[in-house]
């Protein structure tokens, strides 16, 4: 798989028209990471006009993105240089560029390798990062096989099986955590660029449900060219992949658990963290405080520009690994099954857990409790920021949520996961 996209990144992919665009020139790419290089040295000066002229104003997609760019710029978050690392000629007219993203800025953790595949191509002279429109995508296709269907443009024919395998892979894996696997077919859509999601979309989150499939946005596709796809990528293939076994066992519940957010959202990252690598809870948190159990139980207090969505989520994450370390396997699954039948914790939680909500967050260890195990919880705990940061579309450096406050820590987090994965009620 690994020489598969090694060769995939240096020569033109066989999908779309024949390429005549300029070749992948040490030329050509100097001049489109020159492109980057002006597109990111407007946003830190918040110059619109500036960046105007690094995208196709055409594309109405791409001009509401670098909008909301440009906005969280203004407010003091600013996106590092993207690192262009392959260009391939693509179609008649544009070339497609391999570019590596800021992965600690946009998701929370750092990735060796999350190359991106965006196209650029000139107008007036000048090269502009810009989309190819539908027709120049290639057909309509579909991939099914082992209960996970992917439907993609031609464009995207080397992905799609990467995705497939991905997707196969983790229903076996996240259902590990489940009182049983998955009934119906799993479905997922691969969009290759924000124009070909159509007006209206939501262009500033990383995937979302609609229709009972999956979206999988181009940020959300990251290639490792020693792997396939990147540690990202497959993470966000788990987690969907759990939110909607999540859906399918309770379909609904979600409604139920507006004042318990954590069991609404926690499972989704807990199943995918847990089922990519068992030592995903790691103490690695860079000092930061966590947040209060308030906040983590009350999700109408977090708002975009605001809080902390990284850590936000991964604590909704560890306590549903404790729930599972303390209460067994089945204890969570118990927990909604109560509160179908009664919203109140302070009626669920006697009733499956045998303790009142109070006790059960005091012995979670979040507020320098000094339990037995309290130091081994919290650096888990901690650790778990990882498992929810890699939802986020964008978000702080480590360093420096070291030096700020958590409050207000990620004022450039547009859109945190549940918006990010709006409709799958996992």
């Amino acid at each position: 798989m690994g020489a598969l996209f090694v060769a995939a990144l240096v020569l033109p992919l066989a999908c779309g028209s024949p390429a005549t665009a300029p070749a992948s020139s040490d030329t050509v790419r100097a001049e489109i990471q020159a492109l980057y290089d002006r597109r990111a040295a407007a946003l830190a000066k918040g110059d619109a006009r500036e960046l105007e002229a690094t995208y196709d104003t055409s594309r109405p997609a791409l001009r509401r993105s670098n909008n909301g760019h440009l906005e969280a710029a203004r407010r003091g978050f600013v996106e590092g240089v993207s690192r262009v690392t392959a260009i391939e000629p693509y179609g008649d007219h544009y070339v497609r560029v391999y570019v590596h993203r800021d992965t600690e800025l946009i998701f929370g953790i750092a990735s060796a390798s999350h190359a991106v595949r965006e196209y650029a191509r000139r107008v007036d002279g000048r090269w502009v990062l810009s989309d190819p429109l539908d027709d120049e995508l290639g057909a309509s296709r579909e991939r099914s096989g082992d209960g996970v269907g992917v439907s993609h443009f031609a464009v995207d024919d080397d992905l799609a099986p990467l995705i497939h395998d991905a997707a196969r892979r983790a229903r076996t894996e996240v259902a590990r955590f489940a009182p049983r696997g998955f009934v119906a077919e799993t479905r997922l859509r691969l969009y290759p660029t924000l124009t070909a999601l159509g007006p209206g979309a939501d262009i500033d989150v990383i995937s979302f449900t609609r229709r009972g499939e999956t979206i999988l946005l181009p940020i959300a596709l990251g290639i490792d060219r020693g792997t396939g796809l990147s540690d990202i990528t497959q993470f966000l293939v788990r987690h969907s992949i759990a939110a909607r076994l999540r859906a399918e066992i309770q379909p609904g519940i979600e409604a139920r658990l507006s004042r318990d957010q954590w069991l609404d959202k926690g499972w989704a990252s807990f199943a995918a963290g847990a089922a990519q690598r068992p030592d995903f809870f790691k103490a690695a948190c860079g000092g930061v405080a966590p947040l209060s159990l308030k906040d983590v139980s009350a999700g109408d207090s977090i708002t975009p520009y605001s809080r902390d969505y990284p850590t936000y989520y991964a604590y909704q994450a560890a306590m549903v690994e404790y729930l599972y370390e303390r209460f067994g396997p089945r204890a969570y699954w118990d927990l909604i099954d109560a509160f179908r039948a009664d919203a109140d914790s302070r009626v669920t939680f006697p009733k499956v857990l045998k303790t009142t909500p109070d006790a059960f967050y005091a012995t979670i260890a979040w507020r320098g409790h000094d339990e037995p195990d309290g130091a081994a919880h919290r650096a888990r705990v901690r650790g778990a920021r990882d498992l929810g940061a890699v939802l986020v579309d964008d978000d702080v450096a480590p360093a420096r949520r070291q030096r700020e406050p958590l409050l207000g820590a990620s004022r450039n987090a547009r859109r945190g996961p549940e918006e990010a994965l709006r409709g799958a009620p996992g």
